[in-house]
């Protein structure tokens, strides 16, 4: 094309903008009138506004503190009614637990049998083996509950037994108590 065909078919796009403004600004001076000569702010202006929004900021927020107070002063009394109870309840637990000291052997061996995901069929293994003579515990671990024969004092004793369990329980094992 020649210089002169672009230079008329820019100048008709940019007059074809130009009316699309003019229609838009026709349509819009009934909603919003020219808001820059409506909306004046002068620097002093700015300056109160900045002023009362950090007066209100403080206000609000020593209200706050002074509802938090009242908050606090009420909830302190629960707490201290609660530690009273607290502390009655553990006086009548450390009795109980004085009334019934446990004493361990330091040194033993036990047979881990088992683990079940419940205890009914755990205590049920463990009267089974009671029938047959074992000395039978479960104890919970997590949330299983193990199966164990205890009441060995040395390893061989141990052995003879695990022996005569490898047929049943074939992952029995033994443990130092």
């Amino acid at each position: 094309m020649s210089a002169r065909f672009q230079n008329k078919g820019e100048k008709d796009l940019f007059d074809q903008f130009q009316s699309a403004d003019r229609e838009i600004r026709k349509k819009t001076k009934l909603i919003l009138p020219n808001i820059k000569k409506s909306l004046n702010l002068s620097y002093e202006n700015i300056i109160f506004i900045a002023i009362g929004f950090v007066m209100s900021c403080i206000i609000f927020f020593s209200l706050g503190v002074e509802a938090g107070r009242r908050n606090i002063g009420r909830t302190s009394n629960r707490e201290q009614a609660v530690k009273e109870e607290d502390q009655d309840a553990g006086q009548i637990i450390k009795e109980r637990k004085v009334e019934k000291p446990r004493i361990r052997k330091n040194e033993g061996y036990i047979i881990q049998l088992a683990a079940f995901n419940k205890k009914l069929p755990a205590e049920a293994e463990q009267a089974e083996l009671q029938k047959r003579g074992y000395r039978a515990d479960v104890r919970q671990s997590g949330n299983y509950y193990q199966l164990y024969i205890q009441g060995f004092d040395s390893t061989e004793k141990a052995q003879e037994v695990l022996g005569k369990l490898k047929e049943t329980y074939k992952d029995c094992y033994i443990k130092k108590y």
